[in-house]
């Protein structure tokens, strides 16, 4: 395999690891929530982080729309599942 195609998914498999450590504070962070809400689902609020996260997206190139919001959704969804 060319060094470079190593080299490049050396850079990959460390984007993956920090993602992954990204999501874990996330989550974290999410569980701390249940403690401060009455109601685990605040549909006001789900919405608000998709629009926010739809509207920083318009800014990178290569983050299609619909993607970001399937994304954010299932993070959404997976830090729900977490808090019951």
């Amino acid at each position: 395999m060319p060094s470079k195609l190593t080299e490049i998914r050396e850079k990959i498999d460390k984007v993956d690891a920090e993602i992954l450590i990204l999501l874990e504070k996330r989550f974290k962070l999410a569980i701390t929530t249940k403690t401060l809400k009455k109601k685990i689902t605040d549909t006001k609020r789900e919405n608000e982080v998709i629009e926010g996260v739809l509207k920083s997206s318009k800014k990178k190139k290569l983050l299609n729309s619909k993607f970001v919001k399937k994304i954010f959704k299932s993070i959404i969804s997976e830090s729900k599942r977490l808090q019951q």
